[in-house]
């Protein structure tokens, strides 16, 4: 969306909002300012939505964006003799096509790959992840103990789970279970009814 004079974003039009601004457009209640400032677009653009609309029976609205470029025969015959010679994934075959100076696009590769039968779909890949990670609603309800090496030291960070705070740290020479309790934040008010999270993923009850 592009920025319009007044510092804002512009808006999409949906068919509602066009007879909106014909509508006062045509009935001249409202300044073509006003018009185009409650829709949050430009007047140069309500008035391209005026003149367009304005005598249309029905407003069909296309979906916006370049349309694609049908795929060619030469970049067929390229993909699928490639492959033959050197069997590889889309991704590859990209790279082993720029050094030729064919570019070709990963994606419209493996779509090339699919019509032609090299690659599948994959439902396990192609469904929705739902990320292994703990993700509280509240505040202190759980926080992570997690250990990194730092200047010859094991560093042992604390943070909240749902805001991410870094609740406290220490520095250790050894990442163990009984210094993860040493650490500032354990001491912490507020955290009594909650859970610690080590880095392995066994909770501690705070309260120890």
């Amino acid at each position: 969306m592009a920025p319009t004079l007044f510092g804002e974003t512009m808006r999409v039009l949906n068919k509602r909002k066009i007879h909106w601004i014909v509508k006062h457009w045509v009935d001249g209640d409202l300044s073509h300012y006003r018009i185009a400032r409650t829709q949050g677009i430009s007047p140069r653009h309500a008035r391209r939505v005026f003149n367009k609309y304005s005598n249309a029976k029905e407003i069909v609205l296309h979906k916006p964006g370049r349309l694609p470029i049908p795929i060619t025969k030469d970049e067929i015959q390229l993909v699928t003799a490639l492959y033959k010679t050197q069997p590889m994934g889309a991704v590859n075959m990209e790279k082993v096509l720029t050094i030729d100076s064919q570019h070709i696009p990963h994606n419209r590769i493996h779509k090339i790959m699919k019509q032609q039968g090299i690659a599948f779909v994959q439902p396990n890949k192609s469904r929705k992840r739902k990320y292994i990670r703990f993700e509280r609603k509240y505040s202190n309800s759980l926080w992570h103990i997690d250990w990194k090496q730092f200047h010859g030291k094991q560093l042992c960070a604390v943070l909240d789970d749902a805001s991410r705070l870094v609740v406290g740290y220490g520095l250790f020479d050894n990442a163990t279970s009984e210094n993860s309790m040493k650490n500032p934040a354990g001491a912490s008010p507020g955290v009594s009814d909650g859970f610690f999270m080590l880095q392995n993923g066994s909770p501690q009850a705070a309260g120890y």
